[in-house]
């Protein structure tokens, strides 16, 4: 499942996003997490964030921080949208001052 978060004011999406993982992590405290930079967005990272459990958690939390900033970025977790909505982890895709044409 994938949670988005976004708006032109850059720090209130930041702080909604982070307070979102923070509340996740208290409800379920054996949750996994992960917060990925758009530098370290690859194709096994996506992949992995889409398919990864672990032996001793169900599921993984996924923080993917503006994603949009760079074009190789953006279109790369684009091919990967698909997988990631499909995922039982929950991805959290923080996209501050994304345009409105995406």
């Amino acid at each position: 499942m994938i949670y988005f978060f976004h708006g032109s004011d850059v720090e209130k999406a930041r702080t909604k996003a982070f307070d979102w993982v923070a509340k996740a992590r208290a409800k379920e405290p054996n949750l996994a997490y992960v917060r990925l930079a758009r530098e370290e967005l690859t194709n096994a990272t996506l992949e992995e964030a889409a398919q990864s459990g672990g032996l001793f958690v169900k599921r993984l939390l996924i923080l993917i921080d503006d994603p949009f900033e760079e074009e190789s970025s953006s279109e790369l977790l684009e091919e990967h949208l698909e997988s990631l909505a499909a995922s039982d982890n929950a991805i959290i895709i923080l996209a501050p001052k994304l345009v409105a044409a995406k």
